[in-house]
């Protein structure tokens, strides 16, 4: 099986200038889509499409392979099916091979977990479909404009738990046959979705997203280990760090217990944190 991944990048951005080189927790934004290719176990050749000079470096000390993109293809105007349809064709008269599966990777989507790459192309190669887009699914009350008129998109008022799935896509991966990579598509006609985590999900396009991602990116997990002899001491203990954890909004909050007391148990479950009870 060939699995080609091709990841386009181009050097200019307007939203943010340089996006794809810019420091993003201590990496260019870039490194976090080479990394996550890399460390598939599906994926047998890796690509980098662009017109700066910078990232095909970048590629390179990744070892993966440069591809100078044409001036014809690096405009704004552009999409990105021509784009890949000419990465696969340098690739395959590079490698002189056929490839089965082309994946195409936004360097955009730097929370996405290499895991969950491997679990999108795993279940593309049991299905039958000719792509699947990833996805995030955020129900939400939303309307359009028709005829001049503004209409909801919705039957009742529910509240968000209770609206049907709404899928909106991602850029973290874009999996397609082959066989239905032509100049002008990547879709095919049998098409479906793959619903990543919302934690895994932004596609920085504005500087706010990239102030979430760098949030969350350089986000500090805190561990409270709850122990003690003592009953009365052990809840007070217990009270204090939970009511500590609520002042840590920005951190990752996990308990763990080894008090034999149920009422600390208690107390600690009921906190809304994670919680484990250890040895």
């Amino acid at each position: 099986m060939n699995v080609l991944a091709v990841i386009p990048a181009r050097g200019g951005s307007k939203g943010i200038p340089r996006k794809n080189l810019r420091i993003l927790a201590g990496k260019p934004l870039i490194c976090y889509a080479l990394e996550n290719a890399k460390k598939s176990v599906y994926i047998t050749d890796i690509v980098v499409s662009s017109d700066n000079a910078e990232i095909l470096e970048l590629a390179q000390k990744y070892d993966i392979f440069p591809l100078w993109r044409k001036t014809e293809l690096a405009q704004d105007t552009v999409t990105l099916d021509p784009v890949i349809y000419d990465a696969v064709m340098a690739m395959e008269a590079k490698r002189n091979i056929t490839y089965d599966i082309v994946i195409t990777m936004q360097p955009t989507s730097p929370l996405l977990h290499f895991s969950t790459l491997d679990s999108g192309i795993a279940a593309f190669l049991e299905d039958d479909k000719d792509s699947y887009i990833s996805v995030v699914n955020r129900p939400h009350l939303s309307w359009r404009k028709s005829e001049g008129r503004f209409v909801p998109n919705y039957a009742r008022r529910l509240n968000r738990q209770q609206l049907d799935p709404m899928y909106f896509e991602t850029g973290a991966f874009f999996i397609s046959r082959r066989n239905k990579i032509c100049e002008n598509d990547r879709l095919g006609k049998n098409v479906s979705i793959y619903e990543i985590p919302e934690n895994e999900s932004i596609d920085i396009d504005t500087p706010e997203d990239w102030l979430l991602c760098e949030h969350i990116l350089l986000q500090k997990t805190v561990c409270f280990y709850i122990n003690g002899e003592n009953k009365e001491e052990t809840i007070s203990f217990a009270v204090a760090c939970r009511n500590l954890a609520y002042h840590l909004t920005t951190c990752k909050i996990f308990f763990a217990c080894s008090s034999p007391f149920p009422e600390v148990q208690t107390l600690l479950k009921n906190s809304f944190f994670k919680f484990k009870i250890v040895a």
